[in-house]
């Protein structure tokens, strides 16, 4: 019973039509204020990660920000 009153405001944000605009528009002032201060080095160190996938002796390794910029953003367009 908890986790249904727990629960409901979420279930009605999502109901909600503009939540997907809200969402992305609380995103957006997020990266922008993060953008513009002390952190800035901090998130970006964190895109810079190498991340690698291997099979074997083989191996492929890029950042973060080229696996989403080369990777998922071809598949998702």
């Amino acid at each position: 019973m908890l986790a249904v009153r727990l629960s409901q405001p979420f279930r009605q944000f999502a109901e909600w039509q503009a939540s997907g605009g809200v969402v992305l528009l609380l995103a957006a002032a997020i990266a922008m204020g993060i953008a513009n201060s002390s952190w800035h080095h901090g998130v970006e160190a964190f895109w810079e990660t190498p991340l690698s996938l291997g099979f074997g002796d083989a191996r492929f390794s890029l950042t973060l920000r080229e696996w989403i910029s080369d990777g998922l953003m071809a598949i998702f367009f």
